[in-house]
């Protein structure tokens, strides 16, 4: 028991843990941490593309499929009967 034996700590990581990553890229991205991108195509365009695409692709699904596997588990665990309550 404990008061924390009910959270979901693993979705919580998980999704702390995304969230954070994709606040990192993102912070990569606005501060041009790989050059300006030229207006002419030239530039670090592809670097910012491929942090963002792995940012929203991994983070989220990092973050989705936690919840999901948290949610699916909750279903299938047994639930206490009414006549155990009794």
């Amino acid at each position: 028991g404990g008061p924390c034996a009910r959270w979901p700590l693993g979705t919580l990581t998980a999704n702390l843990l995304a969230s954070g990553l994709l606040a990192a890229l993102a912070g990569l991205c606005e501060y041009d941490v790989f050059g300006e991108v030229a207006a002419d195509g030239n530039g670090a365009w592809y670097a910012e593309a491929t942090l963002k695409g792995v940012g929203l692709g991994f983070c989220g699904c990092l973050s989705t499929v936690s919840t999901w596997i948290n949610e699916v588990n909750t279903l299938l665990s047994p639930r206490p009967s009414a006549e155990a309550a009794a």
